[in-house]
This record gives C-alpha cells, structure tokens and sequence, in this order.
C-alpha cells in the first residue's frame, strides 16, 4: 500500500495487463505508455514449484536496469526472468527501469 501511496500518479496512468491468471498464482504488469518503466507483481496463493520464468512486455529496443543489472529488453522477451523461491500466500515486486 505504501509503495502505491508513494508511487501514486505511476499507478494512477498506467497501463495494467494479467500475464497470469490461475488458481495458484496471479501476475500483473504496470507500464507506462513509454514501457520506461514497468512493475510487476507476483501474486502466489498455492505454490506448486519453487520458481517460476515471467516473461514481461517490453520495448525490445531498450535496455532495463533489473536488480542492479543492465539487461537488453530483448534478451528478457526471449529467455525471461527467472523468480526463485516463491512462497505460498505472499507477494513478490519486480521493477524494470529504461536506460
């Protein structure tokens, strides 16, 4: 709640899209119109496995700063970014940044 308050008029003008909609797992991607910036989270309620691969909508012409690594947008659309240890009923936030 504190990131949204925080991060209000991103939230408020961006475009959400469902990457995943199951009974176990629900992932949503927040995007500016640009793809600068993009948000995603990672909603677990049953786990089944320990990992999962997300495969985010991207501007395949940029490059994305991802957990302090520079990464080429084309590289995450084609093998994806890996989430390790998933827990049951929890959340997990994933930021892709354009440099």
């Amino acid at each position: 709640i504190s990131d949204c308050k925080l991060n209000r008029e991103f939230y408020k003008n961006a475009t959400a899209r469902i990457l995943v909609d199951s009974d176990s797992i629900i992932i949503i991607e927040y995007s500016d119109a640009t793809l600068d910036r993009c948000v995603i989270q990672v909603y677990t309620k049953i786990t089944y496995s320990k990992s999962l691969i997300i495969y985010p909508v991207l501007d395949a012409s940029k490059e994305y700063l991802y957990e302090g690594n520079l990464l080429s947008a084309k590289d995450i659309i084609d093998n994806g970014i890996l989430i390790d240890n998933l827990l049951e009923n929890s959340c997990q936030t994933l930021e892709f940044i354009s440099k």
